[in-house]
């Protein structure tokens, strides 16, 4: 039996809802983490959530000059409201139009920016909301953030075998149908 590579186990453990160390962080994802499961990596509520910078901004952080650049990964405080369920329909955008306003929301300076970056980008390529819990614990899988961009660097960069073929779209003309 084969074991698999460090990113596709932190793949696997992102979309299962078990926690995984990125660099020097450990984030458990928004979307798949169970009540259970957060409850035991965060039995005192105090887990900030990470938050791709787009979203910070469409969520209206843009004000905050403790958010930073907003290109960059926001790191949001966790309130007392900020409970799991509250927390999904923060990160979603699909419910931004079936909810009341959620706030107040406190951003706070990202401490490892190159560990959330990658953190964040791993969630995406899991196929999961970029909007991580960042939780204290042992984590279920581990990779550097070095891992994740050059898995990215190897997928899409052209050579050994790559080749891409361009077809052109067939051009449509009125007196061509007659």
């Amino acid at each position: 039996m084969s074991v698999a590579p460090p990113l596709e186990r932190a793949i696997a453990a992102l979309r299962a809802g078990r926690p995984v160390e990125v660099g020097g962080i450990t984030v458990l994802s928004v979307e798949t983490a169970t009540a259970a499961m957060l409850e035991l990596l965060d039995p005192d509520a105090e887990a900030p959530i990470l938050l791709s910078g787009p979203r910070a901004a469409a969520l209206g952080l843009g004000n905050l000059k403790e958010a930073g650049d907003l290109a960059h990964p926001v790191e949001i405080r966790r309130e007392n409201w900020l409970s799991r369920d509250a927390a999904l329909a923060l990160a979603d955008p699909a419910q931004d139009f079936s909810r009341g306003p959620i706030g107040p929301l406190a951003a706070m300076p990202v401490s490892r920016p190159a560990d959330a970056a990658a953190a964040l980008s791993l969630a995406r390529r899991a196929g999961v909301l970029p909007a991580l819990w960042l939780v204290a614990g042992d984590a279920a899988a581990a990779i550097t953030a070095d891992d994740v961009a050059a898995r990215r660097r190897r997928t899409l960069s052209p050579g050994r075998g790559f080749r891409l073929t361009i077809f052109p779209r067939r051009r449509w003309y009125p007196s061509a149908i007659w």
